[in-house]
């Protein structure tokens, strides 16, 4: 199929529609998060490491980068600043090479305060899926490249 004849304008184009899609929905997380002072990215490193704060080993700046699927640089910078704000704290760990990163009990709080407001977002902005929510996000996992989950109740094919 030539995809070229079909097209009418950027409206008719999938990825300027993601593209208004997650403009939209960014718009809606950074009103969530004002009342928190945090970025996005912060509140994406903060809850990451929220996950990982009961494992072992502790999570290192490269682990929390492959974890969230944020860049290793915008890693490093959002840390700096989360760090300075008293939310995260960096040790020497069991390899001196790499720091591992902590929640302070303030980031643990600010956190535990905004993932209800973010999920709240999401649950208002992805409703109007309806009963196609669990496609798209398998179409989003299969976009960037993460395994496809099977739906609930049924095995994969």
């Amino acid at each position: 199929m030539n995809d070229t004849a079909d097209w009418r304008g950027p409206g008719d184009s999938i990825g300027v529609l993601m593209w208004r899609a997650a403009n939209r929905w960014q718009r809606d997380v950074r009103a969530a998060l004002t009342d928190h002072d945090l970025t996005q990215a912060q509140f994406l490193l903060l809850s990451a490491l929220a996950a990982f704060d009961t494992t072992k080993p502790a999570p290192t700046q490269a682990r929390l980068a492959a974890s969230s699927g944020i860049d290793v640089a915008v890693v490093s910078q959002g840390l700096r600043q989360l760090q300075r704000d008293g939310l995260v704290r960096r040790r020497t760990g069991a390899d001196a090479r790499a720091r591992e990163l902590q929640l302070t009990d303030k980031g643990r709080a600010r956190i535990e305060r905004a993932i209800p407001d973010v999920a709240a977002v999401d649950a208002a902005f992805f409703a109007r899926l309806g009963d196609n929510r669990p496609a798209f996000a398998g179409a989003m996992r299969a976009l960037i490249g993460l395994p496809v989950r099977a739906a609930a109740g049924r095995r994969p094919a």
